[in-house]
């Protein structure tokens, strides 16, 4: 019989949550579309990113937005991969709060209720929610499986009006590159006409999302190493990456940038730009210490890069050295390198060949081995390592084995073992 009513009771509760009257959600779980503006007319796009699991309806999985913030120091606006670095919302005044510095969010809302109901929020204050005034708000009729899309935007003054002090780190009074502060925003739909100030509880009809916000500015830079060939593509080997401060959970990408003038060590991209020494070529998965491939390149053309890691406020580090190098087609490659095999399957020149090649020159062709079966198998790689080479390249398309691929794992794990036996 106990057992009856829980079934029964959770019945209820589950349809209860299907038949949701009201609800607000986010525009994309994976893809959230977020922007910021200093003036409220231009706007730049934010990294922001879906709730872990979920639909951001609980304050532990919200959504998250990262917002970088302008200040009267110069480096915000250069030091950044955003199209104008000018539109960085500046620090918020708190009294009176100052309407610049909106945020814009795209919301999805739905109303079943059979009443009209007004998109409110709240920002959390110790451990209550405070109703705050937003720049555009909007009511919706009830209306059957109806679902609305509406970019609610507000101002971090406004939203900064009622709290007690966690603004403070973030405002025109705290220093210049130290402001930061995370804070939490919850959009709901209520027919009772709420005021700033008003005391929220929240449900899971609302949304929840973490505002962090931030004028941090990474500190240190990569060091290129080299510039490795390959057929319309480089590779660069990177280091130092992990050296950088004020990245922690915030890493996010790789940039590189390609310098047609002068390059400058240490500048920032948008000095860089701003100058007309180059441009920001692609940006990718954040690589610390490794190998970054740049692709899409035109063969027998010299490039000059460099390279800067981004958090995820879209501030960069300055601009590690630049290195010149010119990607060449497969065949020039298999010519000038005789590792046939090898830049068959990295397409090009890699750290992993540069090793087997050492082998081959201090190793096989050394005093103990050389003139012996070293030389043989020397002798025997270059007779059958060219066509070889070729075939891989022609047939690797049409063949139901990755051939390339094949190569590079092995010979990558062949590398990994070797290294702990010969140096």
């Amino acid at each position: 019989m106990r057992s009856n009513f829980f079934l029964l009771a959770f019945s209820f509760f589950l349809i209860g949550r299907l038949w949701a009257t009201t609800e607000v959600r986010g525009n994309s779980l994976t893809q959230p579309t977020v922007y910021a503006s200093n003036n409220g007319v231009s706007y730049l796009t934010l990294v922001a990113e879906g709730p872990g699991s979920g639909s951001g309806e609980t304050e532990t999985e919200p959504y998250t937005a990262y917002i970088p913030l302008g200040s009267t120091a110069a480096a915000q606006e250069v030091c950044t991969v955003v199209s104008d670095g000018t539109l960085l919302p500046e620090p918020p005044t708190v009294t009176p709060p100052s309407a610049n510095g909106f945020v814009k969010i795209s919301l999805r809302l739905k109303n079943d209720s059979g009443v009209n109901k007004t998109l409110y929020a709240a920002i959390k204050d110790g451990s209550v929610y405070e109703a705050f005034t937003l720049s555009t708000s909007t009511t919706i009729a009830s209306s059957a499986n109806a679902v609305t899309t509406f970019d609610v935007i507000f101002t971090l003054g406004n939203f900064c009006t009622n709290q007690s002090s966690s603004c403070s780190t973030i405002s025109t009074s705290a220093t210049n590159g130290q402001r930061e502060a995370e804070f939490t925003i919850y959009f709901f739909l209520d027919s009772t006409v709420r005021a700033a100030g008003d005391n929220i509880t929240t449900s899971e009809e609302g949304l929840f999302y973490s505002l962090k916000i931030s004028d941090k500015m990474p500190s240190g830079s990569y060091e290129l190493v080299e510039l490795h060939k390959g057929d319309e593509r480089l590779v660069a080997e990177l280091k130092d990456g992990d050296l950088i401060t004020q990245m922690g959970s915030n890493l996010y990408r790789s940039m590189v940038f390609q310098y047609t003038g002068a390059p400058v060590d240490d500048e920032c991209p948008g000095t860089a730009v701003t100058a007309a020494r180059g441009t920001i070529y692609s940006q990718d998965t954040a690589v610390l210490n490794g190998l970054f491939t740049i692709k899409s390149l035109v063969n027998e053309t010299p490039y000059t890069f460099a390279f800067a890691l981004v958090n995820k406020f879209q501030f960069t580090t300055g601009l590690n050295n630049a290195l010149t190098e010119t990607p060449q087609s497969i065949e020039a490659l298999l010519r000038a390198n005789a590792c046939f095999l090898l830049t068959a399957g990295f397409e090009g020149n890699h750290p992993v060949i540069e090793y087997f090649r050492k082998f081959r020159d201090q190793v096989l062709l050394g005093e103990f081995w050389g003139g012996h079966l070293g030389k043989l198998a020397v002798v025997l790689y270059y007779h059958f390592g060219p066509d070889l080479a070729r075939k891989i390249i022609a047939v690797n398309s049409q063949s139901p084995v990755d051939l390339k691929r094949l190569i590079r794992t092995t010979s990558t794990w062949l590398y990994d073992v070797m290294r702990h036996l010969w140096h």
